[in-house]
């Protein structure tokens, strides 16, 4: 995506893979849908009414988030793939077409706001890092949600785009 030479049907299979792994992770944190609800619109973009295959109704098995600790550990490695998600939406101007917003509302994120949010992120994570059990369920979080990440993320490219 990065250097803007993905194609469509691969592009789609990516939305598809993330879609799966954001719905599980919206649901295990206990959070609005809005990360997964961003993907809807892009997969909608890419596919128009077709209904969303069958790949984008599996989801990886998720850590238990019970503690406001573990969902902010989880947290940081979704808040922190966002940063970088506006760059590789700029990765997509020769597929999408330059500045068109649709189908890459999931990487655009908050926009503009995304360096603000990421900083009262920090903020909500400096208050844990004090105590030492806090921080320490905070980070195993953080190590368990990235390894589910990088593993359901390493299937990307078998998804079903639904070709007819």
């Amino acid at each position: 995506m990065q250097d803007g030479t993905i194609n469509r049907d691969d592009y789609t299979k990516l939305l598809i893979r993330l879609i799966g792994f954001h719905e599980a992770f919206e649901a295990a944190a206990h959070l609005s849908d809005e990360r997964s609800c961003w993907l809807a619109q892009d997969i909608k973009t890419l596919r128009g009414e077709r209904p969303l295959p069958s790949a984008g109704r599996q989801r990886p098995k998720m850590p238990q988030l019970e503690s406001a600790e573990r969902v902010l550990g989880a947290l940081y490695v979704i808040e922190g793939s966002a940063l970088g998600g506006r760059s590789l939406a700029r990765g997509l101007d020769r597929l999408l077409g330059s500045g068109e917003p649709n189908g890459r509302r999931f990487f655009e994120g908050r926009g503009a706001a995304t360096g603000m949010a990421w900083r009262d992120f920090v903020g909500r994570l400096e208050l844990v890092s004090a105590e030492p059990a806090r921080r320490a369920a905070t980070i195993d979080a953080a190590v368990e949600i990235f390894s589910v990440f990088e593993t359901w993320l390493g299937g990307w490219r078998k998804a079903d785009v639904g070709r007819v």
